[in-house]
C-alpha cells in the first residue's frame, strides 16, 4: 500500500477505536480501565535510587532519581528519562543503576507521566493528550533547573519532540530510543496491525479497554521484546508496567507531528537508538528518522542494538546505555572545548 493508503487505513482504525471510549463517556458508563492501575505491583527501588514527588500541571508527579555519592566541579548536564505508552519511571531501572555506577557525579531522573506509576491519575486521564504529557515533562525540566539530556522512549519520544518543537522546554541534548517518528505514529500502528490484527476485536469485546492490546505477558513479549528476552526480565516488566493508557494519547501521537527544523531546543545534539528486531518502530523507520535529523545539519548519530522495542529492558540492554554514555562523553568534551575557547 502507498503511504497515503496506509494513512487512511490507520485513520479509520483509530476512528473506530476512539468511538468506544467516547460512547462510554457520553452514556456515563464506567471507564473500562479506571481500576486497572490498582493491580500494578510495585517493586522495591534499587539501593542506588530514591523516589521524590513534584507538583505537575495535573497533580503530583513521581520522579525516581539517584543518590549522588560524589561531587564534580564540571557539573555535567543531568539526564531525564521519559517512558513510553504503558510505561513508568521504573522501566529505566537497569539504565539508571548502570549510570549511577559509572557516572556517580551526574544527576539522573526518571519521570512517571500523569496516570503512570505513582504519579497522580487525573479523573480525565483517558483524555490526556500529547500536549498534556509534554507539559508534565516541562514541569520536571523546570524542577531540575538545568538543561538536561532528555532520553525518551517510544511514545515518550513523540512527547519529547512535540515539546521541543512547541518550545515547551529546552534541553542540552536529545536521545530518542525506539521513538515515534516526528511525522507521527500512523506507520507504527500499521506495523502493530500486521503483527497482531486480533487486537481490534479484543479491544471492541473489552468495551474499549486499550490495555486489551497487551493484556498478557505473551502479547507484551510479541510487541515489545525480542524472542530471546529472559523470562525474569519479561515478568519484571509485566509487574511494573502501567495497566492502562490514555486513548487520547494513542490518537494524538498518530497525527501530531514535530518539525525537525523547529526542534532546536536540543542544541542540535541528537542521538537515536534503534532495536534491530523492533517490530513496531522498525529499523528502517529509525534509519529514516536519523536521516531526517541529519538533513537538519544536526550533530546526529545512531546506534543499533540487537534487541526489541523495549531495548532498555531486553537482551543486550547494556549496549543501549553504553551508546548513551559514549555520546555523553563526546558532548561533554565538545562543551568543555567551547568553554575554553570562550575564556
Amino acid at each position: 500500500m502507498t503511504i497515503e493508503t496506509n494513512y487512511l487505513v490507520a485513520a479509520a482504525i483509530l476512528l473506530i477505536l476512539s468511538a468506544v471510549p467516547t460512547a462510554v463517556r457520553l452514556f456515563g458508563w464506567q471507564e473500562p480501565s479506571s481500576e486497572l492501575q490498582k493491580r500494578r505491583r510495585e517493586r522495591k527501588l534499587p539501593g542506588a535510587l530514591r523516589r521524590i514527588f513534584l507538583n505537575g500541571p495535573a497533580g503530583r508527579l513521581e520522579v525516581v532519581t539517584n543518590k549522588i555519592t560524589m561531587s564534580c566541579e564540571s557539573n555535567p548536564p543531568p539526564i531525564l528519562f521519559v517512558h513510553g505508552a504503558f510505561g513508568t519511571a521504573r522501566c529505566w531501572d537497569k539504565w539508571m543503576e548502570y549510570m549511577a555506577c559509572v557516572e556517580p557525579q551526574r544527576r539522573i531522573y526518571a519521570l512517571s507521566l500523569r496516570g503512570h506509576g505513582q504519579s497522580c491519575r487525573p479523573v480525565d486521564f483517558n483524555w490526556a493528550t500529547t500536549d498534556d504529557y509534554a507539559r508534565d515533562v516541562a514541569a520536571c525540566c523546570s524542577h531540575i533547573g538545568t538543561a538536561t539530556v532528555l532520553v525518551a522512549h517510544s511514545a515518550g519520544g513523540c512527547v519529547a519532540q512535540y515539546g521541543l518543537a512547541h518550545s515547551l522546554f529546552r534541553v542540552h541534548a536529545l536521545v530518542l530510543v525506539g521513538a515515534v517518528p516526528p511525522w507521527g505514529a500512523y506507520p507504527v500502528y500499521m506495523n502493530w496491525l500486521r503483527l497482531d490484527w486480533t487486537y481490534i476485536p479484543r479491544y471492541l469485546v473489552s468495551g474499549g479497554d486499550i490495555f486489551s492490546m497487551l493484556c498478557s505477558p505473551a502479547l507484551v513479549q510479541k510487541a515489545f521484546f525480542s524472542d530471546r528476552v529472559k523470562k525474569t526480565d519479561l515478568d519484571e516488566y509485566w509487574q511494573h508496567m502501567n495497566k492502562e493508557e490514555s486513548m487520547a494519547l494513542a490518537t494524538t501521537i498518530s497525527f501530531v507531528t514535530a518539525s525537525v527544523e523547529k526542534a532546536t531546543g536540543a542544541n542540535e545534539r541528537v542521538h537515536i537508538i534503534a532495536g534491530r528486531v523492533d517490530k513496531l518502530m522498525s529499523l528502517d523507520m529509525m534509519l529514516d528518522v536519523h536521516a531526517e535529523y541529519a538533513k537538519g545539519n544536526m550533530n546526529t548519530s545512531i546506534a543499533i542494538v540487537d534487541s526489541g522495542h523495549n531495548l532498555m529492558c531486553d537482551v543486550n540492554w547494556v549496549d543501549g546505555i553504553e551508546s548513551v554514555c559514549l555520546r555523553l562523553r563526546e558532548w561533554d568534551h565538545l562543551v568543555g572545548e567551547q568553554r575554553n575557547e570562550n575564556k
